[in-house]
């Protein structure tokens, strides 16, 4: 039986076909799953990784979402307005578990294959989140004056900054810069991937972004289904 969409623990494998209980194919991938959230309205979308049209909408419960992301099979958000970090279901978007945050301006969550990471605008702090507790695990200062977002790819860290309207690829272990480059907006407010793309989406010119992984140049724009994009990352 050939099927264009079969998941696979919430990943979708592409143009695979099902015989029995193996899935066999000429070639096939985890592509992942894409999300951004906005406050203008207040709302969490999951978007198509390659068009990056919306999928999916829900109303968030806050009156700020400030950030999207996720690790391996699991994805996580943050709001500015009620000061917290949470777990949410991949499929339906509901709250799975809600833990206070770092500091009191939640700003970006996301991570690699099996690490997560957040970000603080009033501590300018980048912070290691232990994966169920969402507890800190280590915490270093932010590049610059504004962390607006962070998250990654399979193994690859980036982070946002809208004082400097920049983007870093960081060190996924000490958080170290390893790389920046100006983002291609006026104020970046969101970065994070699948398991090998990269997005981004900022508040100015309220479009989405691919970028490309090593350079973090534009690959493709899309406008925003929200005027006021805030956190953009994936499920890898």
């Amino acid at each position: 039986m050939l099927g264009k969409n079969v998941y696979f623990r919430g990943l979708k494998i592409e143009k695979a076909y099902h015989k029995g209980e193996m899935i066999i194919g000429e070639a096939f991938s985890l592509a992942g799953r894409l999300y951004l959230c906005g406050f203008g309205p207040n709302s969490n979308y999951e978007l198509n990784i390659d068009t990056l049209a919306t999928i999916n909408t829900v109303s968030s419960s806050f009156s700020y979402p400030s950030g999207i992301g996720g690790i391996s099979g699991r994805l996580y958000h943050c709001d500015n307005s009620s000061d917290a970090n949470y777990e949410l279901n991949i499929d339906t978007l509901a709250t799975i578990n809600a833990v206070s945050s770092p500091g009191i301006t939640p700003f970006g969550i996301g991570g690699i294959s099996g690490r997560l990471y957040h970000c603080d605008h009033t501590t300018k702090k980048n912070y290691e989140l232990n994966v169920d507790t969402l507890a800190i695990i280590n915490t270093v200062s932010t590049p610059s004056t504004n962390p607006r977002g962070i998250g990654g790819i399979s193994s690859r860290l980036y982070h946002c900054d809208n004082g400097t309207s920049a983007n870093y690829e960081l060190n996924i272990d000490t958080l170290a810069t390893i790389n920046t480059i100006s983002s291609p907006g006026g104020l970046a407010t969101g970065i994070g991937g699948i398991s090998s793309r990269l997005y981004h989406c900022d508040l100015i010119t309220d479009v989405n972004y691919e970028l490309n992984v090593d350079t973090l140049a534009i690959i493709n724009t899309v406008a925003s289904p929200n005027s006021s994009s805030a956190g953009i990352g994936g499920v890898k």
